[in-house]
């Protein structure tokens, strides 16, 4: 069984299950990206305020010194929510997608696999000829060995959360 995945006007067709590790894989990265966004944004919120009101308080600094202040931790914010959440809404290719996995998976478990079939599933979509060693029987037998370690594959475990936990813990979520 196949699965057609759309990126960027074109179609690759890709065994279910890896179809599926890649899908989840990549919704799971954009949602760590989301939660280091969130902590590193709350985290300069309360830095960014917290310098105002010691300014404020401490400093006895003019209306206009304190709305200068004010705007450049705006600026400041715009530009780190910028920075941050251009991770979430990127569209990632398909074959990156499957280069991060099989970088965060162990090399016995994948062996390339994964990027080969949608490499291959690419080439062959694009009607490429196979005079370079590519036949159709071997591009089926890659990609069913690459739906058969995706099936044994635990996507949930491979993404590294480290960024998000370290954001999260400077924002006291």
């Amino acid at each position: 069984m196949s699965h057609k995945i759309i990126t960027e006007n074109r179609m690759l067709e890709l065994p279910d299950s890896v179809a599926h590790a890649l899908a989840r894989f990549d919704q799971i990265v954009r949602r760590i990206h989301l939660w280091r966004a969130f902590g590193w944004l709350l985290f300069m919120a309360i830095l960014g305020f917290t310098l105002i009101a010691v300014c404020d308080r401490w400093l006895m600094i003019s209306d206009r010194f304190r709305f200068c202040l004010a705007m450049l931790v705006y600026v400041i914010g715009l530009a780190l929510t910028w920075w941050l959440t251009r991770k979430i809404f990127r569209l990632r290719e398909v074959a990156e997608v499957a280069l991060s996995l099989e970088q965060r998976a162990s090399q016995e478990q994948l062996q390339e696999r994964i990027s080969t079939t949608v490499e291959l599933a690419d080439r062959h979509r694009s009607g490429a000829k196979y005079d370079h060693g590519f036949s159709e029987v071997m591009i089926q037998r890659v990609a069913r060995e690459a739906s058969e370690r995706a099936r044994c594959l635990n996507v949930e475990t491979l993404p590294d959360r480290t960024p998000a936990w370290r954001a999260c813990k400077f924002a006291g979520i």
